[in-house]
């Protein structure tokens, strides 16, 4: 029976010490290195023999995403899947960086040595959680991520992420609160979010509004 040789990587130890006993239990397994950071999975990366990276998309310094692009510029056939926590928000970015697949950290250890015996036999394993959303790009090239915010689209966004509530908004823009419902519609749909945080967090990734500031509700209105 082949051995597999994993390499973890993840800021959290505890998330490695799990996923790695979950391994341990597998015949045919094994966890060859970890690292918690990208800085140190690339620099161990290269005293490593690996058939399989486990990479968390979210981590300090390098991320997961710049982390992935640089190991396959380095190892172009190198196996690597995304570990997150985040739903499929970083599922088109890990995609284009060539991940080979994309899991959910809830997944249980089934799931989890599935898709590493998958991305061994060529296959592109991905959470079954997110496949509805890819399947919805696949048909919507036009939505989520090629979909701009109008101005004044921004403008709500910005002031939902200082933590203002529909109500106040209106108040700040000088219109009605079923105009700011609407715009929040139009704001979902477009980014295909789930709800105000996510659509929030979606922007602030792309860059498309500033980090928020908290804003003082009795402040003068904005024309």
């Amino acid at each position: 029976m082949k051995n597999i040789r994993v390499f973890l990587v993840d800021d959290h130890y505890v998330v490695c010490e799990g996923i790695r006993r979950m391994l341990e239990q597998e015949e045919d397994l094994s966890v060859v290195e970890e690292a918690q950071s990208g800085e140190e999975a690339l620099a161990k990366l290269q005293n490593t023999t690996a058939d399989v990276v486990l990479l968390d998309v979210k981590m300090g310094g390098i991320d997961g995403i710049e982390t992935l692009r640089q190991m396959k510029l380095s190892y172009p056939d190198l196996k690597v899947i995304m570990l997150t926590s985040y739903g499929d928000e970083y599922l088109s970015p890990s995609i284009e960086a060539g991940a080979t697949g994309y899991l959910l950290k809830r997944a249980n250890r089934a799931q989890m040595v599935e898709a590493i015996h998958e991305a061994v036999d060529g296959g592109a394993p991905l959470d079954p959680l997110v496949t509805p959303s890819l399947l919805y790009r696949l048909r919507n090239p036009s939505g989520h991520e090629g979909a701009k915010l109008s101005s004044r689209e921004t403008q709500v966004l910005e002031l939902v992420a200082a933590g203002l509530s529909n109500k106040e908004i209106a108040s700040q823009l000088t219109v009605m609160q079923s105009t700011v419902k609407n715009h929040m519609t139009s704001i979902l749909q477009k980014l295909d979010a789930n709800d105000r945080t996510h659509a929030v967090t979606i922007a602030l990734r792309k860059d498309w509004i500033s980090n928020p500031i908290p804003i003082d509700h009795k402040a003068p209105r904005i024309i």
